[in-house]
């Protein structure tokens, strides 16, 4: 995902139900479609979107998935393409701003390296990509449609577990389809 590809963050708000019913039966990854080029990292929209991608990355190493989730979805919904508002996601999740400013200072570079290759790895070039058991997946372009990512998950099991009989509601959502 790209932080602030618009429809990175409509597939992130759309992923939350399917992952909030499933987290514990998944292994679930996130990482972000930079390039980096010595000390240097770029990313589609600019070096603010650089700035919130490591944040972020650094968000779900310290806190962990549900924390990281409570960040983004803020950041998704009120913090514009600029990241200006971050510090409010943060104190809305109950994390700590300099801590996570500490992180992307020392470990920042790293992350995002770390981000490049995974996504290199996976042939995720566009934001939104979604990866299940190394088969790229078109449901996630269905923005909105929490179930359609829930199926496409529950799909990929051996055996479903029980929660995959959960019909999820639609997610509020609004606008073209498409990626970054």
């Amino acid at each position: 995902v790209m932080s602030f590809c618009p429809y990175g963050n409509r597939g992130e708000n759309t992923m939350v139900p399917a992952y909030n019913l499933l987290k514990d039966k998944i292994d679930f990854n996130v990482y972000y479609i930079v390039s980096v080029s010595w000390n240097t990292v770029n990313s589609l929209h600019g070096q603010p979107e650089v700035d919130e991608n490591e944040r972020e990355a650094c968000v779900l190493k310290d806190y962990g998935f549900d924390a990281w989730w409570k960040f983004i979805v803020y950041v998704n919904n009120n913090c514009g393409s600029d990241g200006s508002c971050w510090k409010d996601a943060a104190k809305s999740a109950n994390l700590d701003s300099n801590k996570i400013q500490s992180c992307v200072s020392s470990e920042g570079l790293n992350l995002m390296k770390e981000s490049q290759a995974a996504s290199n790895s996976a042939g995720a070039s566009g934001s939104p990509t979604l990866i299940i058991n190394g088969v790229q997946s078109s449901s996630v372009y269905q923005y909105g449609n929490a179930d359609a990512y829930k199926q496409a998950i529950c799909s990929a099991f051996n055996t479903a577990p029980t929660e995959c009989s959960t019909q999820l509601q639609a997610v509020a959502d609004s606008g073209a389809t498409g990626s970054c």
